[in-house]
């Protein structure tokens, strides 16, 4: 699984689900809704990126893309589409936070402060995208383009960064990149725990993230030191330091940032792993 793959598939707005902003349950639900579709339009964004660089077989290096396959060319086109819903879905996240800020007046000028900080960055980065693209795949001209002799009908073309530049019709060019897809995840981020520090006790979604990137990353060397332990005949410190760790990947889970199951494997291998028996050395 993919750097962007992994990303985009935690589900943190589980983590607003009985986060009360207002003393209105609907417009809770309805505030709640809105982010969970932002986030799903997260995932879609990073799905299409992942079936686009799959289809054209990606390659970090530049080359011309000969004869786009149809189902590339499709990828593009949803790729452009979900950023077009994401930009409409944040633009009703702020419709539906007007009103809460006028149902619930004590919520801390801070969090405005930071939301309209958020927001600024978001609008920089769908302005990025642009909607141009979207537009001549809504209402094609069928155009092609044109350099000199060079005529060219939806090419497309892949830089030494990753970054795809697709022609949709005459002057019009849909771009995908890595960045965008990086950036908009952590805006995802953002958001939620902008929610999270202002209307709940839990931790922040980024510190639980550096949690599990911990146990990922050093889950063989504490594999090895449980083991120890438990050869070692430790088996109060065995149970203790198992414990804890199962106790951490069940909240991560339940919190939307679950280990992968690669690390989760190895940890719960250690339950059903049978200690070696001694040599027999009775015959010597």
């Amino acid at each position: 699984m993919t750097d962007i793959d992994r990303q985009n598939y935690d589900s943190f707005s589980s983590r607003l689900h009985c986060v009360d902003f207002t003393a209105d349950p609907m417009l809770n639900i309805e505030l709640w809704h809105s982010i969970t579709a932002f986030e799903d339009h997260v995932h879609g964004v990073g799905v299409q990126y992942t079936r686009i660089t799959s289809d054209l077989e990606f390659k970090p290096q530049p080359c011309q893309v000969p004869g786009v396959r149809q189902h590339a060319g499709l990828d593009v086109y949803y790729y452009v589409l979900t950023w077009d819903k994401l930009r409409k879905i944040y633009c009703e996240i702020k419709s539906v936070l007007r009103r809460v800020r006028e149902r619930n007046p004590a919520v801390p000028a801070a969090f405005w402060q930071q939301l309209r900080m958020l927001s600024r960055g978001a609008e920089h980065l769908f302005s990025e995208v642009g909607i141009a693209a979207r537009n001549e795949y809504e209402h094609p001209s069928l155009k092609p383009y044109a350099v000199g002799n060079i005529v060219m009908w939806g090419s497309m073309t892949v830089d030494e960064s990753g970054d795809i530049v697709a022609h949709v019709g005459a002057t019009t060019f849909a771009t995908v990149k890595k960045e965008h897809c990086k950036r908009l995840r952590e805006l995802r981020t953002d958001l939620i725990d902008l929610f999270i520090k202002y209307f709940s006790q839990k931790p922040l979604t980024k510190e639980l993230i550096r949690v599990r990137t911990y146990i990922e990353e050093n889950i063989g060397p504490i594999a090895e030191e449980l083991k120890q332990l438990r050869d070692d005949g430790n088996t109060a410190g065995f149970n203790a330091s198992l414990h804890r760790l199962i106790m951490h990947d069940l909240y991560l889970g339940a919190e939307g940032v679950a280990l992968v199951p690669s690390a989760r494997d190895r940890l719960y291998s250690l339950l059903v792993e049978e200690t070696p028996e001694p040599p027999d050395r009775s015959f010597e």
